[in-house]
């Protein structure tokens, strides 16, 4: 992922900027998809965990934006 995020604007696969933006798209997923599925776990509500999914992934999406703020991948 990182290296086709830094291939799309022209830097080096190892750019680090794209492997910062790469590992956080991906922590945020996955914490995001734990929440849930724990939620779901303790309520069995498919709407609480869609909830708490959706809003984990603005705050990783919050996050990711103001960690490339000054970057091309922004």
């Amino acid at each position: 992922m990182a290296a086709t995020l830094a291939e799309s604007v022209g830097r080096d696969a190892a750019d680090p900027d794209a492997q910062l933006a790469a590992s956080l798209l991906l922590a945020t997923w996955t914490v995001a998809f734990l929440g849930a599925h724990r939620t779901f776990r303790e309520t069995r509500s498919r709407e609480k965990a869609n909830d708490v999914f959706l809003a984990l992934v603005d705050k990783g999406a919050a996050g990711l934006k103001a960690a490339m703020t000054g970057t091309p991948y922004l």
